[in-house]
């Protein structure tokens, strides 16, 4: 029997550079990126497959050119988009991001109640458009959950975060 969530690398390049990326993704990553063709197939043979969720991962997803063709080709199942949410605030992306059905998710990566220890990752600034992505994703309706990679020096990190989230209405 197959599982019912299949885990699909839209791309392998992303605004950020992350040291515990297991993809290795980053501004300089080359360019790879899941043919739209191909991910249709696969997509309709996993849900013919008794399949049920699609989570479309990356890289930075929103960094495919057609990510929105990729969310329409996996129609039927339950679409989660995992991002780190900085790169949908104008232009393209800010129009998919409106045109995307809101029965899609997001789930964006915050690691840390505060900005330091994820701005330590993730590069100087991430934290706050991070919140900014979140705060305009939920703003059009879209569902947000949060993924978050702890730290040890952080001992109160989960129920600092969990606090924050709350406070966001997350």
């Amino acid at each position: 029997p197959i599982g019912r969530r299949l885990w699909a690398y839209t791309n392998f390049d992303c605004n950020l550079a992350c040291g515990y990326c297991c993809a290795q993704s980053s501004p300089h990553a080359p360019k790879r990126q899941l043919d739209l063709g191909m991910a249709q197939e696969i997509f309709t043979e996993f849900h013919a497959l008794g399949g049920r969720e699609l989570f479309l991962t990356g890289g930075e997803p929103f960094m495919h050119p057609e990510l929105g063709d990729l969310v329409a080709a996996a129609d039927g199942l339950e679409r989660t988009i995992l991002t780190n949410a900085m790169t949908f605030s104008r232009g393209r992306r800010r129009e998919l991001l409106e045109s995307l059905d809101r029965s899609v998710t997001l789930q964006v990566s915050l690691d840390s109640a505060a900005p330091d220890l994820h701005d330590r990752q993730r590069g100087a600034g991430s934290w706050a458009k991070a919140l900014a992505g979140i705060g305009l994703a939920r703003s059009l309706g879209l569902r947000v959950r949060v993924a978050a990679t702890l730290y040890d020096e952080d001992p109160d990190g989960v129920a600092a975060l969990h606090r924050r989230l709350d406070e966001e209405g997350i």
